[in-house]
């Protein structure tokens, strides 16, 4: 709900397609990571801090998935 209620989404409006460039048409895995992080760089400080603590939750979530049900598929279905 937090999440739901900001007025700015997390992942802003205005590096919606930076952040898909990085992953469309790339030739490597590892490239594709080079691009998310220069895109990553651009975020204010805030808001980084924020993705990095959200994605370390996910994470979390994941590494009991035996137990929860909520394997990395099933938490992005939620996103």
């Amino acid at each position: 709900l937090y999440f739901r209620e900001l007025k700015e989404p997390l992942f802003a409006r205005d590096m919606f397609d930076s952040f898909i460039s990085c992953i469309v048409d790339v030739e490597s895995e590892e490239k594709c990571v080079e691009n998310l992080c220069e895109v990553v760089k651009l975020l204010p400080r805030p808001i980084f801090i924020v993705m990095r603590y959200f994605f370390a939750f996910l994470n979390h979530l994941a590494e009991y998935s035996d137990e929860n049900m909520m394997d990395a598929s099933n938490l992005a279905s939620c996103l």
